[in-house]
C-alpha cells in the first residue's frame, strides 16, 4: 500500500449523502483494490458500511469500493 500523499493515494476523497449530512473520508487504496475494482460491476446503496456481496468475492465495504 502506498502512504498517503503519494502515488494513488495522493489525494483525500470526502463524500456524504446531502450537504446536512456529515461528511466521510474515504479509506486509502490498496493493489487489491483497485484490481477488484475492475473485475466486479455493483450497484452503491449509498450505505458505506454496507458489505459487497458479488463475485469475485471482495470482503470489504461500499467505500473501499467507491474510491476505487
Amino acid at each position: 500500500m502506498e502512504p498517503r500523499g503519494q502515488g494513488v493515494n495522493t489525494f483525500a476523497y470526502w463524500v456524504t449523502n446531502s450537504p446536512t449530512e456529515p461528511w466521510v473520508l474515504l479509506p486509502d487504496l490498496t493493489p487489491e483494490d483497485i484490481k477488484a475494482s475492475r473485475e466486479i460491476k455493483f450497484k452503491l446503496s449509498g450505505n458505506l458500511e454496507k458489505s459487497i456481496i458479488t463475485n469475485p468475492y471482495y470482503h470489504k465495504t461500499e467505500k473501499n469500493y467507491l474510491r476505487a
